[in-house]
Formats: structure tokens, sequence, C-alpha cells
């Protein structure tokens, strides 16, 4: 299979997951239930568990054991939890939010979340993380 073939896959498949991950983030957020850190760290556990066999079966089409598979897939996935939490915690201090409230937002189109400026912290981890992400299963997690 072509890289980029590979890539565009794991691009539709990510993204399902992030779509999981955001709406999560967002009604933690909206509803207040946990703080803004807490919230993307659920967050990014429901769309880990979204994105394993979308990665594995459909991206990936990795064959193998699948205790080896999802063993490899829980460390790295263990490593971008961390890198996922570290980038929003950054992006989420006082300074950061605040440039992030003075971006234009197409209000015309839909009404702004409450929590624009966290959604765009959100935005920023993961365009940065998915890369990372990316290889690591490439050439890691789902080699076979």
């Amino acid at each position: 299979m072509s890289a980029l073939f590979l890539f565009i896959r794991a691009v539709i498949s990510g993204g399902i997951a992030t779509a999981v991950h955001f709406i999560v983030l967002m009604l933690c957020l909206d509803y207040q239930l946990v703080s803004p850190l807490d919230a993307t760290m659920i967050g990014w556990g429901c769309g880990f568990l979204v994105n394993y066999p979308l990665q594995r079966y459909w991206t990936f089409n990795a064959q193998g054991s699948h205790s080896r598979l999802f063993g490899r897939y829980v460390l790295v996935s263990g490593f971008m939890f961390t890198l996922n939490a570290a980038l929003f915690w950054c992006f989420s201090l006082e300074p950061v939010l605040h440039f992030f409230n003075t971006l234009p937002f197409p209000n015309q189109l839909i009404t702004p979340p409450k929590n624009l400026a966290y959604l765009y912290a959100q935005i920023l981890t993961t365009g940065l993380t998915f890369l990372c992400n990316f290889i690591l299963n490439r050439y890691y997690t789902f080699k076979t």
C-alpha cells in the first residue's frame, strides 16, 4: 500500500477518533464536569477506544497477534497521551488562551462554543500530535 494512501486512511480514521475526542472534550467543558485538562484526557481516552480497531483493521490492515499489536498500541498511545496532555496544558496557559480568544471565528455561520479558546488549544495540540502518532503506528505499532 502506498504511503500516501496509508496517510489518507490514517487521516480519515484519526479524524473519526479525533471527532469523538473533541465532542467529549467540549461536552465536559460546556457542562463544567471536570477541569479543561481532565476533559482533554477523558476525550483522548474515548478516542483511543475508537482509534485502535480503525487503525489496525482499516488503515494498516495489520495481521498478527492481537496481544502484541495492542501492547504496542498501548505503549505508543501512552506516549501520545502524555504528549497530548503536556501540549494542551501549555496551550491552556492564560497568555495563550488570551491570544486564542483574539482569533477570528465565523460567527455568521455557527454559534461559537462557550470555550472557544480551549477548542483552539486542542486543535493545535491535535495537529502537532497527529504526525508523530502516524509515524509511530506505521513503523512500530502495526509493522508486521
